[in-house]
């Protein structure tokens, strides 16, 4: 559940993306969008809207455990759809991310709105540019430091990921 009263989800996910990227998560909650469902790998996250038809959800999991039983890897979670569940919850955290054969990047949230974000020499706009097409990244997701992040970036999340694809 994207929102629970004594974790976060967006925690849990990242978490098992970092530390065990080969088991399959499924999202179940009442905050979802269809943009963010689509967005979502069906190979790595099954995206349930509450309330969600129980039978549908346990086809999901048999299919997940049969492509399993036949040895098919699953795929890293994309920038984007973390982004998105990010920008649903509104949370206030740091998103770190890391993507074959670039630096390093961290992308700063404040209820929700994206604030600033760094990769390597790169920093606002032009860092959240190069991160977000990102499809093969290790994330990590912890909530926002104590210092107060200044807004570099006021441009809104969802014109940043059109920009980024173009």
């Amino acid at each position: 559940d994207i929102q629970m009263p004594s974790a976060n989800g967006l925690v849990v996910i990242s978490y098992m993306n970092e530390y065990h990227p080969y088991v399959p998560c499924f999202v179940m909650t009442s905050y979802g969008t269809s943009r963010l469902k689509e967005k979502l790998s069906e190979d790595v996250i099954s995206f349930y809207q509450k309330p969600f038809d129980p039978d549908e959800f346990a086809d999901s999991v048999m299919e997940v455990l049969d492509r399993l039983k036949e040895n098919k890897q699953t795929k890293s979670i994309p920038v984007i759809g973390f982004l998105e569940m990010i920008e649903m919850e509104k949370a206030s955290c740091v998103f770190e991310i890391r993507l074959p054969g670039k630096p390093p990047g961290e992308m700063y949230f404040e209820k929700g709105e994206l604030y600033d974000a760094v990769c390597g020499s790169l920093k606002g706009e032009e860092a959240a540019l190069e991160l977000i097409p990102g499809e093969t990244a290790t994330v990590k997701y912890r909530f926002f430091p104590r210092k107060i992040i200044q807004r570099k970036i006021n441009t809104d999340l969802k014109t940043l990921i059109e920009k980024s694809f173009k």
